[in-house]
């Protein structure tokens, strides 16, 4: 009865008029939603009135996206569509698309430092297919696929003289921070370590498909010896130790000209060892950057061969025969050691059936039961030597024998 009362009181009260909600000028709205609000108006076209521009913003999100589905597997139908936005740079003047473009695919590279060679291969197929028609009027001369090395020069250029310490936190005076665990200072500083051994492994795997000279590398080898000249820095090492291992090999055996010299890799790679190897009998580093040293030295003295070269990225069917050929060599050494086994069994067997060899004075053979032993040890009889016959004829007998004696020595 009271819950009726109180049903008949709420009834009986006056609503109230609430104002309908009205969405603020300002409100966030997901891009895919807004992109379909867009008019047909404000689509900019080519001047062929087919192909569709795009601002920066939209390229940046298009990179973005299709970076972020970029594997090895559909290597070739997303690297077509970013060929695609770059050729949009051709209805340009100053190249801004393709700009915009290699940047993304920089800040990428630099971030996963895991996938460097696969976006440097990226670069390689831009430098090969890309519009030769492009042109940016900064840039006089320069031209569709030479406009991307140019591009990627400077970039990387500029960051890698920058290096990567200046992104690093710090304390108010200027000094290096050492951030707590999990802290966000610790992210930064994570996130700038990552960045900066990324974009040296990137230049690395340029160099490695020819996209970067010697003569460039050969500056970036200079750059970095002059650090280690003046108490180098464990950042500084490091760096020095990604690119040995990125391109060593390659740099190792390349030479170029400079004026009328001619400047050998090799020659370069023995200052720098002498170096390293100053370093690491100064005994000013901690241990963890001095085994690396140490390895890289170990590395050029076996003339480079390692078992990490393969350590980049895979397609799942490399990935499927490498555990086929491991799991079939596993299978091959188990047989081969049961087989083993097994022979060693038989031999053993053997020996206990045959016992020790002729030789029983050699101290090393013994007997393997008791029984054994004790017959080796007994000498052996010799068999009582046959009676003389008796020269007698058949029909006497023995006692007829000895009466003929008898009477003979009468």
């Amino acid at each position: 009865g009271d819950r009726d009362n109180d049903d008949k009181k709420k009834d009986d009260e006056p609503k109230i008029e609430v104002a309908p909600f009205v969405p603020s000028a300002n409100r966030w709205v997901p891009k895919s939603r807004a992109k379909k609000e867009t008019t047909e108006v404000e689509k900019k076209f080519a001047s062929d009135g087919v192909t569709e521009l795009f601002e920066k913003d939209e390229i940046e999100r298009k990179m973005k996206s299709l970076l972020n589905k970029l594997t090895l597997e559909k290597f070739d139908p997303i690297s077509a569509d970013i060929l695609a936005l770059a050729n949009l740079s051709k209805w340009e003047t100053n190249g801004e698309t393709l700009k915009t473009v290699i940047e993304q695919i920089f800040l990428k590279a630099c971030d996963e430092p895991h996938w460097s060679s696969m976006y440097a291969q990226l670069c390689g197929k831009a430098v090969k297919d890309l519009d030769p028609e492009i042109v940016d009027e900064t840039n006089e001369g320069v031209t569709g696929p030479k406009l991307v090395l140019h591009y990627l020069v400077v970039r990387c250029h500029t960051e890698f003289e920058k290096g990567w310490t200046d992104k690093l936190p710090t304390n108010e005076d200027g000094t290096p921070l050492s951030p707590e665990m999990m802290s966000d200072e610790y992210y930064k500083m994570a996130a700038a370590k990552r960045r900066g051994l990324g974009l040296v492994r990137f230049i690395g795997h340029l160099y490695r498909l020819n996209l970067l000279t010697g003569k460039m590398m050969f500056e970036c080898f200079r750059r970095l010896m002059k650090d280690l000249n003046n108490q180098p820095s464990e950042e500084v090492l490091e760096s020095v130790v990604e690119l040995l291992s990125t391109v060593g090999e390659k740099f190792e055996n390349d030479s170029f000209n400079a004026g009328p010299a001619t400047l050998e890799g090799s020659a370069l790679l023995d200052s720098l060892f002498g170096l390293l190897q100053q370093v690491i009998d100064g005994g000013e580093v901690s241990n963890r950057i001095k085994f690396k040293l140490l390895d890289m030295t170990e590395l050029r003295e076996k003339n480079w061969a390692s078992d990490k070269k393969d350590q980049g990225p895979k397609t799942i069917t490399q990935i499927h025969e490498e555990e086929e050929l491991a799991r079939a060599l596993k299978q091959a050494n188990s047989r081969s050691n049961s087989r083993r086994s097994n022979r060693n069994n038989s031999n053993r067997n053997s020996s206990r059936r045959e016992g020790p060899p002729p030789n029983a004075k050699d101290k090393d053979n013994f007997t393997s039961t008791r029984s054994f032993s004790q017959r080796s040890q007994r000498t052996p009889q010799k068999e009582p030597e046959p009676a003389p016959a008796l020269h007698t004829s058949a029909s006497t007998n023995m006692f007829s024998a000895l009466m003929d004696n008898n009477s003979d020595d009468e």
